[in-house]
């Protein structure tokens, strides 16, 4: 897999719209499965699993100014995925 720069990173909290979205889809497209399958695993469902990437990444977006590399943003993202699936889970039992 390729590395995400540092400046698609920071682009996370541009005042630009255009470069707001452009990083966004890069980390997005990036990371969406592997969410998924952090969900899944948990969930064993499918449409449950999506809402779980969905919510991840709009917290992603919501903080996305403390991220300052990959290797935060990929933890935060996972560790973000897993607990939503356990209490998503516990909520369907």
């Amino acid at each position: 897999m390729e590395k995400i720069s540092c400046s698609v990173i920071r682009k996370l909290c541009s005042l630009s719209k255009e470069e707001v979205d452009e990083s966004f889809n890069i980390i997005f497209n990036k990371y969406r499965y592997l969410v998924y399958y952090v969900a899944f695993d948990i969930l064993k469902d499918d449409e449950e699993s999506k809402d779980i990437v969905n919510d991840t990444f709009l917290k992603m977006y919501e903080k996305r100014g403390s991220f300052l590399n990959e290797t935060k943003l990929k933890y935060f993202l996972l560790v973000t995925a897993k607990n939503l699936a356990i209490n998503r889970y516990n909520v369907l039992k």
